[in-house]
Parts: structure tokens; C-alpha cells; sequence
């Protein structure tokens, strides 16, 4: 599918969906991204889920099994995006068969519940979505699939608690993919389908979730408010959130471990017992 919006101009301000997660979390770790000393993160999560989302892409994309070489591909994939290669992922062999596990799952069990729709209705698969909300700054995203219908993801996860109905249906996501995908083709989605695999229980779980009008228009006055902050430079520091007990305390986001700027933030000092002087260093995690 082709939209005929305007799309941005060489310069011009991109502000990514996921964006909206790191400023929820903490909006100073996005303003330090650009700057020496942010040390850019290389998970076990983060590859494992691109590994199969890019199997997933290819197999759509190519219209059947994808037969490649993996490690041709990600290789070189690891280098060029987190400056990493095969020989530091721990027992990479079986991180490897384990992503083309889910693959083969996925094209068993859940390709046959899209596979009919893509065939019979014009669709699109990885297609960035631009939505100009300031001059010459632009809101984009880029859902897995549309399939003529509804819009569909492809999540995976370590920890199947995290994943259930209550959590799609309060998601931003599906609300800031349905706008996006609103405004570039003046037509709503029916739904968003998480299609989510569980790593330990080695199993697709499917959540479906719908927004309204008021809903969407919501998250994008979310998306715009973080907009400006972006723009104008805006990015304080929250990293104290309130905790079960009703105490405030440490967000587990500001660590050494789960915040890549925090070798060079200046507001993680809080006096709460944390190692404020351990380094974050580029790991495997």
C-alpha cells in the first residue's frame, strides 16, 4: 500500500513510536543519547526479537519459507547497529536455534491466521508511517504488518507474566499505529494483534486489542506533548517512582545495568544505598 501524505524532507525531525517508551521511563536518558559516554545497550531481548522479526519480514516479503543464511545476515547486522558480533553472544548456537524455533512456530501457528487476509486485501509489512505534527518534525512509526485489516505485532518475551489482555488494551502503541495508519490512509484498523512468544513456555499467545476515536486522539496529544519536550530540549530527570509499599524510591530503570546514560547522568545521585559510582560498560545482558 502507497500513501499520499508528505513524507519528510533530508534535516527534518523524525520522532520515533518507541521514543515515547524511553520518555515514560525517564526523559533524561533520551536527552543524552547523542553524547559522549551513553553507552548503547545490547541485550539478549532486544536480538533475540529483531532475529525474528526479520524472518518473519522475509518470509512475508518472499511469500514462503525463508531458506537463508542466518548468520550472513545477522553478522553483519550486528556490527553496522550495536558495533557487536557472534563471538560475544553467550552459547550463540542455541540463541540461534531457539529464534528459529519460534520461526517455525510462528509459521505454523500464526501465519496461518494471516496468511488468508494478506493474500486477499491490499496490505502492507514494515511500512515507516510519517505524520507531520510540528514543521518539519515527524511522528513515525512502523507497524509489522497490516493485513488488510487489522494491524499486527510480533513481541517476544522471557517473562509470559508480563504479557496479558489488560496490557495490550492499555498499550500505546496500538494507538499511536492506528493513527498513524488513520491519517496516511483515511481509514481506521479494525484491531491490533499482539502475537507474542513466550520464550520459556515455547509458545504464541495472541492478544487482540481495539481503540476508539477519543483513544487515539488522546495518545496523540501524548505523543505531541513529548514532541515538544524533544524539540525544545526538554528532559527532566524522573527516576523515583512510588513503589508497592507507597514509598518513593529508585525506579529499577536507573541503574548501571538498565539505563545507558547512566555513566554520565548528573541526577542519579539519591543517596539510597545504590553503587552510584559503578560504571555501566557495554555488555551482554
Amino acid at each position: 500500500m502507497e500513501t499520499s501524505k508528505p513524507s519528510p524532507a533530508e534535516g527534518d525531525t523524525i520522532f520515533r513510536r518507541s521514543l515515547i517508551d524511553e520518555f515514560q521511563l525517564c526523559p533524561a536518558r533520551v536527552g543524552y543519547k547523542d553524547k559522549a559516554g551513553y553507552v548503547n545497550p545490547v541485550s539478549d531481548g532486544l536480538l533475540y526479537g529483531q532475529g525474528l522479526h526479520y524472518l518473519a519480514h522475509q518470509h512475508i516479503a518472499n511469500d514462503g519459507p525463508w531458506r537463508g543464511n542466518f548468520d550472513e545476515w545477522f553478522e553483519p547486522y550486528l556490527v553496522e547497529n550495536y558495533d557487536w558480533d557472534i563471538a560475544r553472544i553467550p552459547n550463540y548456537d542455541a540463541f540461534k536455534e531457539s529464534i528459529m524455533y519460534a520461526y517455525m512456530r510462528w509459521v505454523l501457528e500464526v501465519w496461518p491466521e494471516q496468511e488468508p487476509l494478506v493474500r486477499r486485501y491490499e496490505h502492507y509489512v514494515e511500512q515507516t508511517l510519517y505524520w507531520e505534527r510540528m514543521p518539519n518534525v515527524w511522528l513515525s512509526g512502523t507497524p509489522d504488518l497490516f493485513n488488510g485489516i487489522d494491524l499486527v505485532d510480533w513481541k517476544t518475551t522471557n517473562a509470559g507474566w508480563q504479557w496479558n489482555s489488560q496490557k495490550a488494551d492499555f498499550a500505546i502503541q496500538p494507538s499511536i499505529y492506528a493513527a498513524l495508519h488513520s491519517y496516511n490512509f483515511d481509514a481506521l484498523p479494525g484491531s491490533f494483534i499482539f502475537y507474542v512468544w513466550d520464550r520459556k513456555k515455547m509458545e504464541w499467545n495472541k492478544y487482540a486489542t481495539t481503540r476508539s476515536q477519543e483513544q487515539i486522539d488522546a495518545s496523540v496529544r501524548t505523543a505531541d506533548e513529548y514532541i515538544r519536550q524533544y524539540v525544545q530540549g526538554i528532559f527532566p530527570a524522573t527516576m523515583v517512582v512510588e513503589g508497592r509499599d507507597g514509598k518513593k524510591k529508585r525506579g529499577w530503570y536507573c541503574s548501571a545495568k538498565w539505563c545507558p546514560a547512566w555513566n554520565i547522568c548528573e541526577h542519579k545521585w539519591l543517596n539510597d544505598g545504590v553503587d552510584e559510582s559503578e560504571l555501566a560498560v557495554k555488555e551482554w545482558r
